[in-house]
């Protein structure tokens, strides 16, 4: 790991605590990213009760991008599609990063995004699972089939 990925971990799991509640057992940020647009959430557990949801600050959300494009230098250009970050209350967090699977969003990101994205991060086999979307017109029954279709891959490993 290079310093710069080790400062940006840094830069996340502080901002990430400074919106945690008075009482809680674990943050938890899960964030999905493909070439200009990204979604994210950021909430905290209590148990039993439900999870408590916070705003993430900018700086995170730059970070997060940021980390995306230092680790895809670092892992010969590839790069992941989502990542979750976890943290407890003394202070001990975690990464994990999926590069397998494309990111399931609940709505489709416009098929100019995808396009950006394998032309900066190719993914050949990825790519080939959306390709019929991105070569036909776009429409809000197609992006649900291909919604479902993404989540589908995932449970499938």
């Amino acid at each position: 790991m290079t310093p710069a990925i080790e400062a940006l971990y840094k830069t996340i799991a502080v901002g990430c605590a400074t919106s945690r509640p008075e009482q809680w057992a674990e943050c938890v940020m899960e964030f999905k990213k493909i070439e200009r647009f990204a979604v994210a959430e950021l909430y905290f557990t209590n148990p039993p009760g439900e999870p408590k949801y916070a705003e993430i600050e900018d700086s995170v959300l730059d970070a997060m991008v940021e980390l995306r494009a230092e680790m895809a230098l670092f892992n010969g250009g590839q790069a992941w599609y989502t990542a979750v970050f976890r943290m407890t209350p003394d202070g001990k967090y975690k990464f994990d990063f999926d590069y397998d699977h494309l990111p399931v969003f609940d709505f489709m990101p416009q098929a100019d995004k995808w396009v950006d994205e394998f032309k900066r991060y190719p993914r050949p086999e990825l790519q080939a699972q959306i390709q019929d979307w991105l070569d036909g017109p776009e429409t809000d029954e197609k992006s649900d089939e291909l919604i479902q279709r993404l989540k589908d891959l995932q449970r499938t490993v």
